[in-house]
């Protein structure tokens, strides 16, 4: 797959480009966003817009089994090899760091589908812009994965836990309108990519250096220690890989039928 790098006017356009499989992230996709982001800081970028090719944002991680990275955690789940399960969620991370620790200001523009992966690299931006048409999910535990790449953390932090449970863990979708009303979405527009554009615009001529510091003061959050947080959110998703629903997940996930779980959860019920 490719991710493309533009700079027009001060502003980096980081964009994923596999519109047939809605924009999911393989592990060439992964890599690639964490490069050209950290190249368009390199380049002088003072904003920066992160969306998707096509009609969709992101559908988060392909989970076709031809995705490299699938194939590296079944045999690393098979193997129970814990250090590199841990190795692999904390690769991904990195991925998406540079967007946090990018100079200026990060933007998503969401069009169609914001799902799993996708939702969580929206997460990492300072702000998000959505078409009335975009819808976001949160499934992972549905097919047996933590959402360990930030989205736990980012979430909860953006919209509140209660919030973060519904949706998480109910795995249901919501609409543009609902995002904006949680507050996972700032602005709603029909173009988003432009709306971007003019907000990327007006935030890139604002003074570097006090961009930046404000930035700095933004994301640090609450006072609670984000970096311990997702380091947290890590080892539960190790703990989910290494029980092995996952791979009964995406086996089911495949062969369109419900997953058959086992396990305390299902131990635990009546019968």
């Amino acid at each position: 797959m490719s991710i493309e790098l533009h700079i027009e006017d001060h502003v980096a356009h980081v964009v994923i480009n596999r519109p047939a499989r809605r924009n999911a992230l393989d592990a060439d996709g992964w890599t690639g966003i964490g490069e050209q982001v950290t190249a368009a800081a390199h380049q002088g970028a003072r904003a920066l817009i992160v969306r998707g090719a096509g009609d969709h944002f992101c559908a988060g991680m392909d989970l076709k089994l031809d995705n490299p990275l699938l194939g590296r955690a079944a045999r690393s789940v098979a193997q129970g090899d814990a250090a590199d399960l841990r190795a692999l969620i904390v690769e991904l991370k990195g991925c998406l760091a540079p967007i946090r620790g990018f100079p200026g200001p990060t933007i998503a523009a969401i069009d169609g589908g914001c799902l799993g992966g996708g939702l969580e690299l929206a997460l990492h931006c300072d702000v998000r812009v959505a078409s009335p048409r975009a819808r976001f999910a949160m499934p992972e535990p549905r097919i047996g994965f933590v959402p360990d790449v930030g989205g736990t953390t980012l979430l909860r932090r953006l919209i509140g836990p209660a919030r973060a449970s519904w949706l998480i863990l109910s795995g249901r979708s919501i609409d543009a309108e609902t995002a904006l009303q949680y507050g996972i979405v700032e602005e709603l527009a029909a173009d988003p990519l432009a709306a971007a554009r003019a907000l990327a615009t007006d935030m890139a001529h604002s003074a570097p250096t006090a961009t930046r510091e404000v930035l700095r003061l933004l994301r640090a959050g609450d006072g609670r220690d984000l970096e311990g947080a997702l380091a947290l959110e890590t080892e539960a998703g190790l703990a989910a890989l290494l029980s092995g629903e996952v791979m009964e997940g995406v086996a089911a996930f495949a062969e369109r039928r419900a997953p058959r779980w086992v396990g305390p959860a299902s131990d635990s019920q009546p019968g």
